[in-house]
Parts: C-alpha cells; sequence; structure tokens
C-alpha cells in the first residue's frame, strides 16, 4: 500500500487548465508524487467543501469557514503557499512530516510585514523543512532552516510555429502598475516613432487590474489601433514562438514567483525577454537581457539592442 502525501494550498479556485504559476508548481508537485504516493491535493479558502478526482488525484475544496477545523493525517504533508501567512500555523493540527514551500519573489507580502516576521519565527517549529527557490528569498526569511530546492519545470513542446511577419513585443499578465506596464507603454509610444510597423500585444489574462492603466491601454490602442492588440487568454507557448520580444516588466519582486515561469518559457520558444532586475531574476536568467525597474530609456535601449542582433 503506498503512503500518502497531501499538498495543502491557499487558492480561491483551482480550475483546469492552470494558468496561474502557484496552482502549476502544487499540480506538478503531485503529479511528481504521485509515481510513489497516493496523492491528494487540498485546496483551502473555498467558498464550499467538495472533492473531484482528476488524473486518479484527489483534489479536496475545503470552505474557508472550516479550515480550523480540519484535520489533516498523512505520511507526508506539504504546504505550498505565496508568501508567509498566519493561516499556516493551521498545519499545527496537521499530523505527518509537514513541510513548508514559499514560492512568492518576496514571500514577506506587502502587508502585514511585524506580523509575518513574527510567524517567521514560528515556522520552524512547526514544518520540518522549509523549501525556497532562489538565495534572494533565502536572504529575505533569514533562517537556518531554510533549504533551496529547484522549481518544478514543465517540458515544453515546441511547436512549429512562424514569428510574425512585423516586429512585435508581447506583455502578458495583468495590468497593474507594480507589473511595470506603464513603462511599457511609454517605452512602446517612443520606439513606435523609431520601428514604424513595431506591433504590440498586450494579453491581460485575467482580464482585470487597475482602472487608470485600463483607460490607458485603451487610449494607446485607439491612439495606434492597426498596431496594439489586446487579448484575453492565450496559449502562452503559441504567443511567445510568435512574438520577437517578449516583455516582463515587473518593479518589484513580490506578487509573482521567484522563478519567473513565463521567462523560462521564453527561453524555451527562443523568444528574447527583457525583463527588471529585481529579486531572483538575475540569479536565474543572468543580467544580460535585464533593465532597470521604471526606466523607459532603458527599456528602449534594449529593445533596439534586441532588434539589432537577433532580427537584423
Amino acid at each position: 500500500m503506498k503512503k500518502k502525501y497531501v499538498i495543502c494550498t491557499f487558492v480561491d479556485s483551482f480550475e483546469f487548465p492552470l494558468r496561474e504559476a502557484l496552482r502549476k508548481q502544487v499540480w506538478w508537485r503531485a503529479k511528481e508524487k504521485q509515481k510513489d504516493y497516493e496523492v491528494e491535493i487540498i485546496v483551502y479558502n473555498h467558498n464550499t467543501t467538495k472533492s473531484i478526482v482528476k488524473d486518479d488525484i484527489k483534489i479536496s475544496f475545503i470552505n474557508k469557514n472550516e479550515i480550523s477545523q480540519y484535520k489533516i493525517v498523512a505520511d507526508y504533508i506539504d504546504y505550498i503557499t505565496t508568501i508567509v501567512e498566519l493561516r499556516s500555523i493551521f498545519a499545527l493540527k496537521a499530523k505527518g512530516y509537514k513541510t513548508l514551500t514559499l514560492c512568492d519573489g518576496y514571500p514577506l507580502g506587502e502587508n502585514k510585514i511585524l506580523l509575518r516576521k513574527v510567524i517567521i519565527q514560528l515556522l520552524p517549529y512547526i514544518f520540518k523543512k522549509i523549501y525556497v527557490f532562489s538565495n534572494y528569498q533565502k536572504k529575505v526569511l533569514n533562517l537556518e532552516q531554510i533549504e533551496l530546492i529547484k522549481p518544478l519545470l514543465p517540458t515544453i513542446i515546441k511547436k512549429n510555429i512562424e514569428k510574425y511577419k512585423e516586429p512585435t513585443l508581447l506583455y502578458m499578465g495583468h495590468l497593474s502598475y507594480f507589473k511595470g506596464v506603464d513603462t511599457l507603454i511609454e517605452a512602446y509610444k517612443i520606439l513606435k516613432n523609431d520601428i514604424g510597423n513595431l506591433n504590440l500585444i498586450i494579453a491581460n489574462n485575467m482580464v482585470r487590474g487597475d482602472k487608470k492603466l485600463l483607460e490607458e491601454v485603451q487610449n494607446l490602442q485607439q491612439q495606434f489601433p492597426e498596431n496594439v492588440s489586446i487579448k484575453g487568454v492565450i496559449d502562452p507557448i503559441e504567443e511567445l514562438s510568435k512574438a520577437w520580444i517578449y516583455i516582463y516588466p515587473f518593479i518589484k519582486p513580490g506578487g509573482t514567483m521567484s522563478f519567473a515561469l513565463s521567462l523560462y518559457e521564453s527561453q524555451q520558444c527562443n523568444t528574447p525577454f527583457i525583463a527588471c532586475d529585481i529579486g531572483a531574476n538575475a540569479e536565474f536568467f543572468g543580467k544580460t537581457s535585464l533593465i532597470k525597474p521604471h526606466s523607459i530609456e532603458n527599456m528602449v535601449q534594449k529593445v533596439k539592442e534586441i532588434m539589432k542582433n537577433e532580427y537584423e
């Protein structure tokens, strides 16, 4: 009889196909462990308590109001979350070999910093091991018990897709200022004067964002209706394969995975990328393709550099 391996995570949905990086890490971990264990995924913060089975893996959705009452008993229990949060303490009620994997690029989050720092000191007493993906995360947490592991990465099935005929920049993600979309907008306006046929595709895959920024994007599309396209949910591998340059302009490490999955996917699709030198980006991808956060000038220069070196 196989031992039981339970993976717990705090998300509001777990719908296939999975598009968000944390959910993908949970699923890939489950698939990896399925070889040797009976695996169950427990999804907290849901509105109902129910279960489904996907690829012989049980996924249990636990009502957020029942978290404190729910007990887990398994041989191994892995909490995979983004940031340090109070709900991790509920692991005290679980029985088994407990580990914690923190995925966010800045595991202290954006608020309740003092509370999170207190919780950090409690973590070694709750979990046998605490895992992170980067030295940057390890430095932020500043615990001796932290161990470095490699993020799980999918095998990218490359498609025989040709690049767009005209030069195209691609942005994927919802429209928020912390993602640096405003820098991209201003850089594109400058680049358009020098590269008249330069196109911009914005894949707003969450179909939401900061209201003012949404208006700025709409204004940009009205200004360049033949060159600016706004899409919803897309196939990232297909779009990355067709784009000339992928833009990942996040201005801070928080709010995204420590290992920027889309930069890895861009590499696998042989598409040059531009990202900001924040968090663990240099640690994983080197500094050649990185620019300063907020720097319109740096982004413009880097796009021109790639256009010259890769496509002339």
